[in-house]
């Protein structure tokens, strides 16, 4: 394998790229046992589609070889109510998805989305990042632990209806 074959390419989603996108996620749904049965395909696809249309959404995905390796799918909010100190209250970059192929694609792939995620946030304005982790995935919790993000605060919830 040459250095060229590990290459990736980080650039906005495309319409084209919504089913490749939609795959991955499934394919990480699978592995989750938390995985709600309303968390159907064609929800995922509404969701996908709905934020590479939106221009005011970062949408990125990572290719090698002409093919998505990762996707992280992202917008500016105003800061959400935490715990007193914890965080500040300018808008944040949050991010709604952010997947990769395999484990392993999270240092070159996730490492490259991430970087341009956090530019294109900074640039819009947004003063923090928030990736949630809904899944035990120690893989994803290494690469975000690494990249110097920090585990602010978890939450339980319940359902009520």
């Amino acid at each position: 394998m040459t250095a060229d074959d590990d290459r990736i390419d980080i650039r906005d989603t495309r319409t084209s790229d919504v089913a490749a996108i939609v795959d991955l996620a499934e394919k990480g749904a699978a592995m989750t046992p938390e995985t709600s049965p309303a968390d159907t395909q064609e929800r995922r696809h509404s969701h996908v589609r709905g934020m590479v249309d939106d221009a005011t959404a970062v949408s990125l995905v990572a290719t090698r070889d002409d093919r998505v390796c990762g996707y992280l799918l992202s917008m500016v909010l105003p800061a959400p109510p935490e715990p007193s100190g914890s965080g500040g209250a300018g808008p944040v970059g949050y991010v709604t998805d952010f997947a990769v192929a395999a484990p392993d694609d999270w240092w070159a792939a996730g490492t490259a989305l991430l970087g341009r995620a956090r530019q294109r946030l900074r640039d819009m304005g947004a003063e923090r990042v928030l990736v949630p982790v809904d899944a035990p995935d120690p893989a994803k919790r290494a690469f975000l632990w690494r990249s110097g993000l920090t585990l602010g605060f978890e939450r339980y919830e319940a359902r009520l209806v």
